[in-house]
This record gives structure tokens, sequence and C-alpha cells, in this order.
């Protein structure tokens, strides 16, 4: 069950886990259960192919005008920051710069204690350890609108693995921090921003993305 279900490190199984467990070997092929890696994919699979969990409607992040402008899998509800611009932090001063990006798809995600990408929903609070199955889960986000550069704010032992792996399944530019980064409120306004923390010595651009791809992506996650 914790296997197949991602379940964080400390979290019990709950009786709920276990209806959910069974629920899934129900909807899963004969080729899904070989094994509980196999159904340990097909977890992650069926987000995607059904939009629930990480992909349901619960977890996007929205304009003004309630455009889909990425994902918030912190669970903090701190909403979308500014478009066109970050903070970038050092020795606890912090700058406003203007963003790289265009159009940008915005992922927020924390780390899980003992590794892994934590992703909270409403449902359910699972973990991805595999650079993979993080990558699957952003490159096939159909709610991703056509032509969005793909903006990645996770923890930082993933970020550049994750993010050259969806420039390729995806043929779009991904930007990732060189530094970590995270969604944070003004204590005054409430505002949200983009932070990215650097530290006190470190000069130059603090977001960067993979080489264009010199495939055209893969069907259902390039635009």
């Amino acid at each position: 069950v914790r296997h197949v279900l991602h379940l964080p490190t400390r979290a019990r199984v709950s009786n709920q886990d276990v209806l959910d467990l069974g629920a899934l070997a129900l909807e899963a092929s004969s080729d899904d259960l070989a094994s509980a890696e196999d159904l340990a994919v097909y977890f992650v699979d069926r987000q995607i192919e059904t939009r629930r969990d990480a992909l349901a409607e619960e977890t996007l992040l929205r304009t003004a005008d309630r455009t889909p402008a990425g994902r918030d899998f912190t669970g903090t509800g701190r909403g979308l920051p500014a478009p066109d611009a970050y903070l970038a932090e050092r020795s606890g001063r912090a700058a406003e710069q203007s963003a790289p990006w265009r159009n940008p798809y915005l992922f927020v995600a924390g780390a899980a204690e003992g590794g892994g990408v934590e992703i909270v929903t409403p449902w359910r609070t699972f973990v991805v350890r595999d650079a993979v199955e993080m990558a699957r889960i952003i490159s096939y986000d159909s709610r991703r609108p056509g032509g969005a550069d793909i903006v990645l704010a996770l923890p930082p032992a993933f970020d550049q693995q994750v993010a050259d792996l969806v420039a390729g399944t995806t043929a779009r530019p991904v930007w990732y921090p060189l530094g970590p980064a995270e969604v944070a409120t003004h204590p005054t306004t409430g505002a949200a921003h983009l932070v990215v923390h650097r530290g006190a010595g470190e000069a130059g651009p603090d977001w960067t993305t993979p080489p264009p791809p010199r495939e055209p992506g893969l069907p259902g996650a390039r635009d």
C-alpha cells in the first residue's frame, strides 16, 4: 500500500488507503497489476488520464479571469504570483527582477521528508520520489495553455533533471531556478511573490532553461 500510493515516510496506512488501493487495482489492466512497481506507475498515470489528485481542478493556480496559470502542490493557498517578475533574495534582502519567461505556467511544490516532491491535494498527500514520474505529471497537464513557458519551483534536488525531461517531452521552454525557490506572501499586502534564494556572493542569472530539444515533443504533451 505504502509504495503504490506513494505515501509520505511517516504516514500511517489508513483504512481509506486500503480501499483506495483496491479501487486502483480494479481500474488497472493486467499489465498494470504485474507487480507493485507497475501498479505504482499506474497510480501516477491514472491521475493524468482522469485529471484526479495532482491534476484535479483544485490544485490549479488561476489568473483573475480564471484562466489556468499553473499548479500549487503545496496546499498553502498562497495564490498566483505576478507573471512578469520575481524576487531574488540575498542575505535577507529581496530585490524585484524582471522574469525571463513569457506566458508562464508555474508548478510549485515542496520537498518531502526523506526526499522527493511532496504533493498536497484536498484528498491525499503523496510523495513523488522519481524524477520521471514528476516530469510526466508536469508534461501531461492538459490545462496548460498552448504556447506557455513552463516554470518550475520544485525542490533543488529535482528541478534540473525534471526540467530536462519536461523540455524533451513538451518541446517548450522550461525554466528552473539556480537556488531554492518558493511562493511567499508579502507580510503587509498578502500578495504572492515568486522568490529565489541566492547566496550572498552568487551573481549572474537566477533562472536557466535546458537547451531547446531537437525533437518536436510527444503527443499529448507538446502543444
